[in-house]
C-alpha cells in the first residue's frame, strides 16, 4: 500500500517541478536545482500565509518517517 502512496507522492512532485520549470528558465536545470527552487517558492508561500515553514517541514519529516517504516 505504501508503494502506491509513495508513487503518487513522487508523481505529484514531478508535476510540481515540471510546472515550475515551465514558468521559468529552469527546464534544463538539474532536478536538484529545480527541487531547491521549489522549496524556496514554498518558503515564500509559507511567509505569505503566515505558516511556520520549519515547523511544517518537521511535521512532514515525521510523516515521511512513519511512511518509510511501512516500506
Amino acid at each position: 500500500m505504501n508503494e502506491v502512496i509513495n508513487a503518487a507522492a513522487t508523481h505529484r512532485v514531478r508535476r510540481a517541478l515540471n510546472a515550475a520549470a515551465e514558468t521559468s528558465a529552469q527546464a534544463e536545470e538539474p532536478v536538484a536545482n529545480r527541487f531547491n527552487d521549489l522549496l524556496v517558492d514554498m518558503m515564500h508561500f509559507a511567509d505569505e500565509q503566515c505558516l511556520d515553514f520549519d515547523a511544517e517541514l518537521e511535521r512532514a519529516r515525521m510523516h515521511h518517517g512513519a511512511e518509510k517504516v511501512g516500506d
